[in-house]
């Protein structure tokens, strides 16, 4: 069957890393395979690891008789595998296409090395830190923080099971789990599909996707400069103040 070829495993592989949440219709309509096939995907998932994703019963008052429909959502240990499949496959189409014909293999040329980024630090799942985190690396939180969060030159990417009550100050701020308190952000602050943030929100550019939720007032700081968390302008009721704006609640989707 042409749903079972290695480019269709592929694609469906991708769609699921992109939406991380997913219904079988949801995936089957944007990989175009029958619900069959997303079902056999998902078992072969739950074969690999039983903790790859974790399931949600949708109620609703228009669903007809019968199972109700389920949402499955990926731990990030999924999506770390599946990016490893999708990787290894993507090497096999490669070599497959220059054993047909060579001239298509790039040509490495010698240059000057430069050193290789450093890897985000992760606080992994199942994982509590109370106080304060500073540094100048990325960082990524998969398991839950209290306290403060200034890392002024760095990304903090809130992954989808994660817990965060805390301030946070950084370069680039992405939020797909839950977060509360104030975030303050150099370029940008992104608020995915899934996410949460309670607490005001400073910054030079800002994306709030459908389906996430935000409740708090907003700062346009379009002169991309930083203030320590530590200085009391970064405290709730004094940065809505100097915003010029009550807080508000916004929730897409």
């Amino acid at each position: 069957m042409a749903e079972r070829t290695q480019f269709a495993q592929y694609r469906i592989r991708r769609l699921a890393l992109e939406l991380r949440s997913f219904t079988v219709n949801e995936l089957s309509e944007a990989a175009g395979a029958t619900s069959q096939t997303i079902y056999s995907f998902i078992h072969e998932l739950k074969r690999a690891d039983d903790s790859f994703y974790s399931t949600e019963e949708l109620l609703s008052e228009d669903a007809g008789p019968g199972r109700p429909p389920v949402r499955y959502q990926l731990s990030s240990q999924a999506l770390e595998f599946l990016a490893s499949q999708n990787d290894s496959l993507a090497r096999q189409f490669n070599e497959a296409a220059f054993a047909a014909d060579p001239a298509l293999r790039p040509v490495l040329r010698k240059s000057r090395k430069s050193p290789a980024p450093a890897a985000a630090r992760v606080l992994k799942q199942g994982l509590h830190f109370k106080g304060e985190i500073t540094g100048a690396e990325d960082f990524q939180i998969d398991g839950s923080v209290e306290g403060r969060i200034q890392l002024a030159e760095s990304k903090v990417t809130v992954l989808t099971a994660a817990e965060v009550q805390a301030d946070i100050f950084a370069r680039e701020i992405v939020i797909y789990g839950k977060v509360r308190g104030n975030v303050r952000a150099k370029e940008i602050v992104l608020v995915k599909k899934g996410g949460s943030l309670t607490g005001d929100i400073t910054t030079a550019r800002i994306t709030i996707e459908d389906g996430a939720f935000f409740k708090g007032s907003i700062e346009i700081d379009r002169r991309a400069t930083v203030q320590s968390a530590k200085d009391p302008s970064f405290k709730k009721n004094e940065m809505a103040e100097a915003a010029g704006a009550s807080p508000r609640t916004a929730r897409s989707g």
